[in-house]
Formats: C-alpha cells, sequence, structure tokens
C-alpha cells in the first residue's frame, strides 16, 4: 500500500476516525528495538558452526540483495566473490549529498519501515542510526481530479477505503508471505487484479480512484497488472495492519547508502567492482562464470543478484527458463531544491498526494541552503514525465501541484531527475507481479534453479513476496538465499 492511503490512515487515527487498531505511533522506537533483536539475534545468528553445504559461491550483483548475501555467506566462511558491474555498490539505493549541502537526499530506496527487521538488524551490526520519518506542520491535502480536498472532506473517503483495506487484511491471514504460491487460493488470487478487486468493492468513484493512483505509484505498473495474490503477499508481509502502520516510518542518518558502504567495507576484496558478467555456464561439477574484462571464476554455486531486466545481458549455459520474466515497474523521482520551506507560508503540509501527474510529493531534505522536495509517480504517469522535455519537467510536475502551492515553480532553483528506467543495467525502478505471475514464477525465483548442475539461487526484491520493491525485500532475500547455501 502506497503512501497515499497510509497517510489517510493516519490522519484517520489522529482525528478519532474509525481505524484498523489504536495508533502504535508511541511504540515504534520500542518496535525497532525488538524486532531487530528477536528476528536478527544479533550478528551471531547469521554465522554457522557447520561447514557449507557450497564451499564457493558466486554472487552476480552488488545491490543490497548480493552485499548481503555475501556478507551472510562470508562470516559462514563460504570462499565467496561478489561481481558487480558498476564502480559503485548499492544498486538501486543511491544518495545524493550536493544539492542540499550537509543533507542526504535519496534518488533511490528511501523508507525503512519499523517491520523491516533485517533493515534494523544489519543497521545495529555497522552501527548505523535510523531515525524516524518527521511530520510537518500544516494540514494534509489530496489533489483529486484538479481539486484540493482537505480536513472533513477526507473523512468519508477514509471510511470507505479502510472498509477495503479489512477485506484485504483478512485475505491476507492466508497467506504465507515466503511461499505464497502454496496458498490453498493461491491461483484463484494470482489470477485476479488489483483492479478487477476494487472495481468490485462497495465503494465510491473517488475512493476508488484514490487506491488506484495510490497503487500505480507505489508499485510502477497500472492497477490491471497487478496480481492480488503478489498484494495480499505484501500485507502478510508487512505484519497485517503492521503493514499500514509501520512500512515507511524510519531513514537511515547519513543516507541509506552508508549500508551499502558498510557490507563493501566487510567484504573487502571478495567485492569486485567493474566486473560485469559476460556469461555463466553451469555443469554438474561447477559453474564458470566470465566477466566482460577476461576473468574467469568458478564457483559451486551463483547468486543472481540483478535485476530481471539486466537478465539478458548474460549468456547463460543452459538457458535461464524462457518464461521466466517477472514484470517490472517504472517509477521516477524529480527532486526540486526551493530556496526555502514553501509549504510554511500556507496552512497545508509538504506532503501531498493527487491522482495527477505527481502522485506523491515530500519533503526529502532540509538544510541551511535551502529544502530539496521529491515528487514521484508510477506506470502510465511516468511515461508521461519522462516524455516531456528536460526543460518543461519542473514546470509540468508544479503546475500539477498548483492547486496546493500555486507558485512553487518560483522557487525552484535546481532539479534532479532521477530515471530509473533509462539506467541501462536496470531499465526500471523495482518488481511487482502481473497476475498469474506469483504462481508461475514463484517457485524458481524462492528455490532457485536445482537441475543436476551447478546451483543457481535468484535474490532482490523481486524474490521477496513479502516486501516487494522495498530495501528490505532486497536484504532479506539476500540473508535467505545465503541460508540455503550454507545449509
Amino acid at each position: 500500500m502506497g503512501r497515499m492511503i497510509k497517510q489517510l490512515l493516519r490522519i484517520g487515527r489522529r482525528e478519532g476516525w474509525r481505524s484498523l487498531r489504536p495508533s502504535r505511533r508511541d511504540l515504534l522506537k520500542t518496535a525497532l528495538i525488538g524486532t531487530a533483536a528477536g528476528v536478527a539475534g544479533g550478528k551471531a545468528s547469521l554465522i554457522f558452526a557447520q561447514p557449507a553445504r557450497f564451499r564457493r559461491v558466486a554472487v552476480i550483483g552488488g545491490g543490497f540483495a548480493g552485499l548481503a548475501c555475501a556478507v551472510t555467506l562470508q562470516e559462514a566462511g563460504v570462499d565467496v566473490t561478489l561481481l558487480e558491474a558498476e564502480s559503485r555498490s548499492g544498486g538501486r539505493v543511491l544518495t545524493d549529498r550536493k544539492l542540499i549541502p550537509g543533507e542526504a537526499v535519496e534518488l533511490g530506496g528511501e523508507f525503512v519501515g519499523a517491520n523491516h527487521p533485517t533493515w534494523i538488524a544489519f543497521a545495529e551490526r555497522y552501527g548505523l542510526t535510523l531515525t524516524e520519518v518527521p511530520e510537518d506542520e500544516g494540514a494534509e491535502a489530496y489533489i483529486l481530479r484538479g481539486k484540493l480536498i482537505r480536513g472533513h472532506q477526507l473523512k468519508n473517503l477514509h471510511d470507505e477505503i479502510e472498509s477495503v483495506l479489512e477485506k484485504l487484511i483478512e485475505m491476507a491471514k492466508e497467506i504465507d508471505p515466503i511461499r505464497p504460491f502454496a496458498a490453498a487460493n493461491a491461483a484463484a488470487l494470482d489470477g485476479q487484479s488489483f483492479l478487477e478487486f476494487v472495481s468490485q468493492a462497495a465503494i465510491s468513484d473517488d475512493a476508488k480512484t484514490i487506491l488506484i493512483a495510490d497503487e500505480e505509484s507505489d508499485n510502477g505498473v497500472p492497477a490491471g497488472r497487478m496480481s492480488l495474490l503478489a498484494y495480499v503477499s505484501m500485507i502478510a508481509g508487512g505484519g497485517f495492519e503492521d503493514y499500514f502502520e509501520s512500512s515507511e516510518t524510519h531513514g537511515c542518518a547519513g543516507g541509506n547508502d552508508a549500508l551499502a558502504s558498510a557490507m563493501a567495507a566487510a567484504l573487502g576484496d571478495r567485492l569486485q567492482s567493474r566486473s560485469a558478467v559476460k556469461s555463466i555456464e553451469r555443469t554438474k561439477e561447477s559453474a564458470r562464470i566470465s566477466t566482460e574484462a577476461g576473468q574467469v571464476i568458478e564457483a559451486d554455486a551463483v547468486v543472481l543478484a540483478i535485476p530481471p531486466t539486466a537478465w539478458e545481458q548474460i549468456a547463460f549455459d543452459p538457458p535461464l527458463p524462457r518464461r521466466l520474466k517477472p514484470q517490472f515497474g517504472q517509477n521516477v523521482k524529480l527532486i526540486v531544491k526551493c530556496d526555502s520551506p514553501f509549504w510554511k507560508a500556507t496552512d497545508i503540509a509538504p506532503e501531498i498526494y493527487s491522482d495527477g501527474l505527481i502522485q506523491v510529493a515530500w519533503k526529502s531534505a532540509e538544510g541551511d541552503e535551502g529544502v530539496a522536495y521529491t515528487m514521484f509517480n508510477g506506470a502510465d504517469k511516468t511515461a508521461a514525465l519522462r516524455a516531456l522535455p528536460a526543460d518543461a519537467r519542473a514546470r509540468a510536475a508544479c503546475d500539477a501541484l498548483a492547486p496546493a502551492f500555486p507558485k512553487l515553480i518560483d522557487r525552484v532553483t535546481r532539479d534532479i531527475f532521477m530515471d530509473w528506467p533509462a539506467q541501462p543495467r536496470v531499465k526500471g525502478s523495482y518488481s511487482f507481479p502481473a497476475p498469474g505471475q506469483v504462481t508461475r514464477f514463484g517457485p524458481t525465483l524462492v528455490d532457485g534453479v536445482d537441475d543436476g548442475l551447478a546451483r543457481l539461487m535468484f535474490a532482490g526484491e523481486h524474490t521477496s513476496f513479502a516486501f516487494i520493491g522495498y530495501m528490505e525485500g532486497a536484504l532479506s532475500s539476500g540473508v535467505r538465499v545465503a541460508k540455503a547455501l550454507i545449509g
């Protein structure tokens, strides 16, 4: 569920409207500590005394999934090599520190949840601090069909949408978020789209519009291309009600890429940058990985921890299963630098939600030299924003928010357009399964290819149905795969 709906629920709790349950805001700090201790158990929980089943493992991709997998294998005594095509590690986690000097602005993965145990455990291990996302003063506002709605006008929408969420939570209670394809009703849920589910709900057209806009911005694909099974898997993975309460509560002080740097440092020369993989050949005896620079590495198992959009850049022998093509979303961030916190001249909070060109916007950093304001969208809206000339993009985005902030463009001094779909080794933002794909691809993505040849495993947020699209999905999948290889 996207930020639009989560914010609407927060408004409802504050105003005393009907809610899924009482507010847990005061418990977030306890949740961070308790979840990390209960799930991770500290550094020792990832160290295994017994010999690993696979002595040599090659991990392809130095994003969060590959890094988490490699450090977990390393701690178990496995001879691991991590190959990263780029000069930096971190993948789709990228932090800018120049737009607002002295402040971290996230160009990629941004939010950590109090219900994200792997992120929390790694933060504790490497001495990183997670800070709660602050709430700015001002009234929350939504832009629906070009008109500003706020205050009591939101109450009916809140109640309607919450009635839908209650049904989704009940559905999620029947799902194992790690292996949702094993549920008794998996095929039926996977065959239905989120759009079909919302269309059948007894709610107003306005409520349906908000639900659809929210999910298309969050998941990066049209609502008709979202598997309902994948959707309820996220709810189950996030802890049912907790999914709506605690999924986007924190960030890493100093920037999320601090975790990538810490894991990379721990790996030392086991991490090889600028090592794009050209081919992977698997035989009964071993796997042979060749890089574009001519290096050859032999391993007992291979972990493919790059986006599925990049698989075609590698020659596989034997080939990957022909039908294994997970759907990938399209999202972008347009981050504008403004000379001052412009919203303080109004009574509206900076976090805005809309069904227009910019579906979500929020303050991402504030410093002595201005503020960074992030504008975000997905699916068809992303295509529309990308199609605009570069010199027209910021104005069009600001115009989309004009019902709330009429003269925003006049405050903009610079902008960064983070076009993830244009990145040649990414070609998108993050995954979300199409109808039918969880049951069709899930077993292979979660358990790998075990065909009598050297083992091939997959890691990444696209393999984590519990945390699709989140940094937690990447991290937890890397640890899960490492544990499977360690045995």
